[in-house]
């Protein structure tokens, strides 16, 4: 049985409405600088940053400072959940401690307030419509580490858990794939591939396009 979940965004009535969303970029403040520009040209009402801001690349710092000065919003990620609570929440990654724990004692404490204060799921309601965003999908919320395996995509409990959720559109990161399913999307990481973002129009019906 679903539940409904996630901090609401103000129904925003009758006018069209058009949201961009971006995710895993992995301190990659080249791709995010990239992507930015390209939905600053798109006359967008609402852009969301699906979390993994961390790991890979160099300019965490950056990217979190961009993100903060473009007003995007922002969901935590599985790399969020780490830097604030060890990586002792999730066993696969515990070989990656030592980058966590530099960059707890690197970053300032209002870099560390930023993540702390992060959702892990928004609802977007307009024009009648349900638009769900999330890092990944939760079997647990209440978890320190609440996500499905990424082998939910391949043994099947993915697509069983997705069906027949009360949303419109389902938004994730994390798997790095870009792919479709009924009405649930994966965006692809835009900071490890060629920059990608979803655009997502929400008007009397819902749809969608990537852009690269």
């Amino acid at each position: 049985m679903w539940t409904e979940h996630g901090k609401a965004n103000p129904n925003v009535g009758g006018s069209r409405m058009r949201v961009a969303v971006f995710t895993d970029i992995h301190g990659n403040v080249d791709a995010l600088r990239r992507i930015l520009s390209s939905i600053r040209k798109n006359k967008i009402d609402k852009t969301i940053f699906l979390g993994d801001v961390f790991f890979r690349g160099d300019n965490v710092k950056e990217c979190i400072d961009l993100l903060i000065e473009e007003n995007i919003i922002c969901i935590a990620g599985n790399c969020e959940l780490y830097f604030q609570k060890g990586v002792e929440i999730d066993p696969d990654v515990i070989k990656d401690k030592d980058y966590y724990d530099q960059m707890r004692c690197m970053l300032p404490g209002k870099y560390v307030e930023w993540v702390k204060h992060l959702d892990k799921e928004i609802l977007i309601q307009a024009n009648g419509h349900k638009i769900y965003l999330a890092h990944f999908l939760m079997q647990d919320r209440e978890l320190s580490y609440p996500y499905y395996p990424l082998a939910s995509l391949t043994d099947g409990s993915f697509d069983r858990t997705i069906m027949e959720n009360p949303y419109d559109l389902m938004i994730f990161g994390h798997s790095h794939q870009k792919f479709v399913k009924g009405n649930v999307i994966s965006v692809p990481a835009a900071g490890l591939e060629q920059p990608e973002y979803l655009i997502v129009n929400i008007d009397d019906e819902v749809n969608y396009e990537f852009v690269k």
